[in-house]
């Protein structure tokens, strides 16, 4: 896996507190939850880039994501099968962060998450 940019010691001790929190008792469960967290600064910044309308003025938004995440699943498949892994641009670990990120807004756009509420003026 490739290694991500920590914050130092503070992102280190909130993840191990947060870790604490929520009761997670297995390695793997820890170091997803510390994938999850530099993730999701990855797609903060991306989103920052794309807006939301990227996905929103798609007629069919979860139709939309999900044709880009089966993008990310035949990158995949293709880098592992016919690449051995080795990929000429875009390395695997980053496909399969997309791919997480993806199911993410999958799941957003299909709960009526993905748009920020309006603010109604009085």
């Amino acid at each position: 896996m490739t290694d991500v940019t920590d914050l130092g010691e503070e992102t280190v001790i909130v993840r191990d507190d947060l870790s604490e929190y929520l009761g997670l008792q297995t390695y793997q469960a820890r170091q997803a939850l510390h994938v999850a967290i530099e993730n999701i600064k990855v797609f903060d910044k991306k989103q920052l880039d794309y807006g939301s309308q990227n996905i929103a003025a798609n007629p069919c938004p979860a139709l939309g994501v999900a044709i880009r995440a089966n993008d990310k699943i035949q990158r995949i498949m293709n880098l592992l099968w016919n690449r051995r892994g080795e990929a000429a641009n875009e390395p695997l670990d980053d496909a399969w962060l997309d791919l997480a990120n993806y199911g993410l807004i999958g799941y957003l756009v299909s709960n009526d998450q993905w748009l920020e509420p309006e603010v109604v003026s009085e």
